[in-house]
């Protein structure tokens, strides 16, 4: 027994630019439900999201002094 099956007209490939678009945009809804609800989770969501960034080759796409000042007011609030 399968979980998933694939339909023969499914891509082949992996679309890179599509995980990182997505990932980058999430960093730019900073006022929907889904990322206020989520606040609890945001230091592992920026661990993974920057991880799966650099795999990407697209960390250059992240506003690297916004994640900084982030981490920085997090540690501190804690």
């Amino acid at each position: 027994m399968k979980d998933v099956e694939l339909k023969g007209d499914a891509p082949t490939k992996l679309f890179l630019s599509k995980h990182a678009d997505f990932i980058h945009a999430y960093s730019d809804k900073k006022n929907d439900y889904e990322y206020i609800m989520t606040e609890f989770l945001r230091m592992s969501g920026i661990y993974w999201g920057l991880t799966a960034m650099d795999l990407m080759s697209q960390l250059d796409r992240m506003n690297r002094e916004e994640v900084i000042e982030f981490v920085k007011g997090w540690c501190y609030s804690r």
